[in-house]
């Protein structure tokens, strides 16, 4: 078996256990598009204009092994979907983040996105990855150049002026051009229509952006909506909060089916009298039993024949 075909089957087997269903189409013949609708995944709902892709689910899953094949395969390390890239989703699992950046993963901001003077712009973008950095450093070279921290941290020499680093530490911007840093105006990565300071682009998202994608609460969901669709999806989410009407008892939607067969204020008929005897409620079946002249017991003289 050729390796391509191990690996299609990898990723094949991995959609169908976890509820993915292969996208139409030339499903392996173009792996750049290995992308699903946002309604077919039981990991990932993101309900967004844009689809899904197989690399965020990857992500989500923490699946590593998953997602260097997508990445091998050639799906976009850097696609965005509801102003999420792979690598935001990766913050909190260290291994899939490493390899992320392993493969090019671009932790800066398209210059694109700005609306300052374009020399301004170019003047704070990193010329290795060509993107505004996220976390800017300055390169300890006299012009004291500025690059992304992960870009330039192994580089001997200054990728501008090709002066040498001599064991000098990178640095932090400070002064003027971390004032001027902080100041640049962008337009929101989500498509909101915002527009603000780059300082102020993190709290937006994580606040206010109705475009962000935004993950479900509810304990045992963890799919992620667009915050302007959150609130529809928390009123009819599967896992959310509800009570019994009869009991009061608190416990997550899909469980009432069941509670209902257990609930113990429902009201039930005796099962040996059945429309002959009285109704009462679940917790007093023992009680009743004890008193229910059309239960069936046995004769204390039966050892007598």
């Amino acid at each position: 078996v050729s390796e391509k075909t191990f690996d299609d089957l990898n990723i094949l087997l991995w959609s169908v256990r976890n509820g993915i269903f292969p996208p139409t189409g030339n499903y392996f013949n173009e792996p750049g598009d290995l992308q699903l609708s946002s309604y077919t995944s039981s990991l990932y709902h993101l309900a967004t204009e844009k689809p899904t892709t197989l690399l965020h689910l990857a992500v989500l899953d923490h699946n590593t092994a998953i997602a260097n094949t997508l990445l091998r395969r050639g799906c976009d390390v850097n696609s965005s979907v509801g102003g999420r890239t792979p690598l935001m989703l990766a913050q909190g699992d260290v291994e899939m983040k490493n390899l992320l950046i392993k493969w090019g993963a671009k932790q800066g901001k398209d210059p694109n996105l700005f609306a300052d003077g374009a020399n301004l712009v170019d003047t704070y973008t990193c010329t290795i990855c060509l993107m505004v950095p996220s976390k800017p450093v300055t390169f300890p070279c006299e012009a004291e150049h500025i690059f992304c921290g992960t870009c330039v941290a192994p580089l001997l020499r200054c990728p501008n002026c090709r002066e040498e680093r001599n064991e000098r530490p990178l640095a932090q911007l400070r002064g003027t051009t971390m004032r001027i840093y902080k100041n640049l105006i962008l337009n929101c990565e989500g498509g909101c229509g915002w527009k603000g300071a780059i300082a102020d682009l993190e709290h937006h998202i994580n606040t206010t952006c109705e475009k962000a994608a935004v993950m479900c609460r509810n304990i045992g969901c963890g799919k992620y909506y667009k915050r302007e669709l959150i609130l529809a999806h928390l009123a009819e989410c599967p896992s959310r909060s509800v009570n019994c009407p009869i009991c009061n008892e608190t416990m997550q939607y899909l469980q009432m089916e069941e509670h209902k067969n257990t609930c113990p204020r429902v009201i039930i008929t005796c099962t040996a009298g059945g429309a002959l005897c009285k109704q009462y409620e679940r917790r007093d079946e023992e009680l009743h039993r004890g008193e229910c002249e059309y239960q069936i017991v046995q004769c204390p003289w039966s050892h007598y024949g």
